[in-house]
């Protein structure tokens, strides 16, 4: 199924997107279904993200001033995907508004969609948040955890982790590879994969790159069962590969 029908999407919220293993893409994919049912779509980040193609947005709002941002936002009612951002680094990457920042743009533009990335993960596909992280603004009506199952097995290091020396300091017992045990101990951890997120907010994990119909994706339903079970904060789980055509394989926990 779309990522739409999955997340039960019907009236425009302001959801962020954190954790590793295809934010952005899935940032982008979730914009491009939305525009493609003619809903008007703000793409943005609250931490700074590399910038774009040009072929995923069709207008880019570039302002350090946050009333500036509203202002050109209610001036471009009928463009269906805008590009939103502080500024454009030296090292190509869009920098954006503070979550505070962002709370107010979304509140003076509630009939837009906002689809915010509020995490960096360098590329990797499990990322564990340190003090500052993630920065989820206080609107957000979902936050979806990404977690890239191709990192099941890896050993936990630099290469394979993000923030990977956070992981001792949260898990006493914990071997020397990303198993199910510690991905169950970081969902339920208050320290772990749903710190920084609005109590109020929906937390949704998103299992990225999951091929139907193999012993990985029975293991991955067996793994998302656990975590519902245990987490009193996560009630939705979906697996699924966000570059496929139809991205989603499987919802668990109910309809969001």
């Amino acid at each position: 199924m779309k990522l739409i029908e999955a997340l039960g999407l019907k009236e425009p919220i302001l959801i962020t997107l954190i954790g590793g293993g295809g934010k952005t893409t899935t940032l982008f994919r979730l914009g491009e279904e939305l525009s493609h049912s003619d809903e008007s779509v703000m793409l943005t980040t609250t931490t700074a993200m590399f910038m774009p193609s040009s072929s995923t947005y069709d207008l880019s709002i570039i302002t350090k001033s946050a009333d500036e941002a509203k202002k050109r936002i209610k001036e471009n009612l009928n463009i269906k995907r805008i590009l939103l951002g502080k500024e454009i680094t030296t090292e190509n990457k869009l920098k954006g508004f503070t979550p505070e920042e962002m709370d107010e743009i979304y509140k003076e533009n509630k009939g837009r969609w906002f689809l915010v990335e509020g995490d960096g993960s360098n590329g990797r596909s499990l990322k564990v948040p340190d003090i500052h992280e993630p920065q989820v603004p206080s609107t957000s009506g979902i936050t979806i955890i990404l977690i890239g199952t191709d990192i099941l097995g890896k050993e936990i290091n630099k290469e394979n982790v993000h923030r990977h020396h956070l992981i001792s300091e949260l898990i006493q017992k914990c071997g020397s590879n990303v198993d199910k045990k510690l991905i169950i101990d970081l969902a339920v951890h208050p320290l772990g994969i749903t710190k920084g997120i609005p109590n109020d907010s929906k937390k949704v994990i998103l299992f990225n790159k999951v091929r139907s119909n193999t012993d990985s994706f029975l293991c991955l339903c067996k793994l998302s069962s656990e975590i519902l079970q245990k987490s009193d904060n996560i009630k939705h789980i979906l697996l699924g590969e966000v570059q496929d055509k139809d991205p989603i394989l499987e919802v668990l926990g109910g309809k969001i």
